[in-house]
Order: C-alpha cells, then sequence, then structure tokens
C-alpha cells in the first residue's frame, strides 16, 4: 500500500489560496452593496426632505395668499359700509334740506379739493356756499373772496370748479385790510418765493391788487395783495392767505388777467 504524503491532497496551498481568494470577493462585494445601500438611502432621505421642505414653502405661499384676498374683501368691505352709512347719516340729510343752493349745485361741495381743505383749515367738514355768497361774486370773475365769512373759491361761467375754502385776509380797519372790488391776476410766483417787502415767504403767490397806503406795498410801490400760502390762524398782512395746496392750485389755474372780485358778504 502506499503512503500518503503529508501535504496531501486534503491540505493543497494551491486549493486553499482559491478559497480564500473567493471568499475576499465575497466580502468586498459584500462591502460594495452596503456601500450603494447606504448612498441610496441617503439620497431618498435627502429627495424626502427637499419634498417636504417645498411642500411647507407651499403652504406658506398659499396661506399668504388666502390671507391677502381676506384683508382686501374685509377692507373694501369696510369702505362699502362706510359709504353706505354716510349716505344714509342724518347729518347730511339736513344738510342737504338746508341748503337749497349747494343740493341744486353739487359742484360746489363735497369735491376732493373742497375736502382736503376742510381737513387743512381745521373744518369740521367741507365748506358750503350760500345763496347770497354766489350772487355777490359776478359770473365773469375767475376768482371770488368773502372776507365776511373767510372763505374763497374759483369758478367759470358762474359754475364753482373749486372750493370753497378757508382763507385769511388782513385786519379789517387797518392799513393791512384786505381791499374790496374787482381786480386782475397781474404776476404771479412760484414755490421758494419771498415777497418783495420785508423778504417774508409768499409761495405761490398770485398778484391781483395793489396794496393799501400805509400798508405794505402800498399804491405806486412794490408787491401789493395777493393769493399765497400763509397761516389759516392768524390775520395776514393784506395777502389771501390759504393752505398750501389750494394756494398752489390757484397759481397753476389763475392766468394773468384773470378777474378776482373781493367783497364783504
Amino acid at each position: 500500500m502506499t503512503a500518503l504524503h503529508p501535504g496531501g491532497a486534503g491540505n493543497d496551498p494551491s486549493k486553499q489560496g482559491r478559497s480564500d481568494g473567493r471568499r475576499a470577493v465575497c466580502r468586498a462585494g459584500a462591502m460594495m452593496t452596503a456601500l450603494v445601500a447606504v448612498a441610496s438611502l441617503s439620497v431618498t432621505g435627502y429627495a424626502c426632505l427637499l419634498a417636504v421642505h417645498r411642500q411647507q414653502v407651499r403652504a406658506a405661499d398659499s396661506r399668504r395668499v388666502v390671507s391677502g384676498i381676506s384683508a382686501l374683501v374685509s377692507s373694501r368691505a369696510l369702505a362699502a359700509l362706510s359709504k353706505a352709512a354716510k349716505a344714509s347719516s342724518p347729518a347730511t340729510a339736513n344738510n342737504a334740506a338746508s341748503n337749497p343752493a349747494a343740493a341744486s349745485n353739487p359742484a360746489t361741495v363735497g369735491t376732493p379739493a373742497t375736502a382736503t381743505q376742510g381737513a387743512a383749515s381745521g373744518a369740521a367738514g367741507p365748506l358750503t356756499l350760500s345763496a347770497s355768497e354766489r350772487q355777490d361774486c359776478p359770473a365773469a370773475a375767475a376768482a371770488c373772496v368773502d372776507l365776511t365769512d373767510k372763505v374763497t373759491w374759483l369758478q367759470a361761467g358762474g359754475r364753482v370748479t373749486y372750493g370753497p375754502v378757508s382763507m385769511q385776509p388782513g385786519p379789517a380797519g387797518t392799513p393791512q385790510a384786505t381791499p374790496t372790488g374787482t381786480f386782475h391776476v397781474t404776476s404771479k410766483a412760484g414755490p421758494d418765493y419771498l415777497g418783495t417787502v420785508g423778504y417774508d415767504p409768499a409761495p405761490w403767490a398770485v398778484y391781483f391788487a395793489p396794496g393799501q397806503p400805509g400798508g405794505p406795498g402800498g399804491p405806486g410801490g412794490p408787491g401789493g395783495m395777493a393769493f399765497c400760502e400763509g397761516s389759516l390762524s392768524q390775520s395776514s398782512d393784506g395777502d389771501v392767505y390759504l393752505a398750501m395746496t389750494a394756494a398752489r392750485f390757484y397759481s397753476q389755474h389763475l392766468p394773468a388777467g384773470a378777474e378776482v372780485v373781493v367783497f364783504l358778504g
């Protein structure tokens, strides 16, 4: 019988090496598979987080849109209710009943310019014109000034186009009194104008009358009486003081030669 060699077939080194190689390949494959699985999970997780974030952004945008629409609807509803309340106010009805002239000529009251000037002058509401005031200013006049009620307005062909608005004249019975009569616009100035006498600010000055004897800009002298921006709480030095908005409007809409009538109502 032939004896087996101590390093027989059961312990063949070449076979052992091939077995170890296969195991190494298997381990490497397993590790690669695990790495791919981890990477796939990471990508999937990131995609999920991104989708959630986008959904949250869309939800926030939707809430903002809904909130904006709700606010717009609410503001319009409140404005409509406010207009309805004003229309049904007893004070409005009483004012129309007590002032037939204003009711017959809507252009004399309630215009945006009138409301603005009423607020600027501290008045409780839009000013109105009485029938006598309208009769005291002829239709040919472009600007009317009532020294008694301290109001002024612009008109065309007897139809009121701006105002009435509050104003302050010079103190009656003094050399600074605003003169009465029919005058015509002689010159105009801009927003940075300084008066020719004393160089006091007179923005948007519209000169229409000579000064009074003994007063600023007396007859034959420089200056004179003008519409201009000034205080509505104290007397002027003879000018017709207006709020800034009204003074600018007068300057822009009274050309040279326009007729100005100043009267005691």
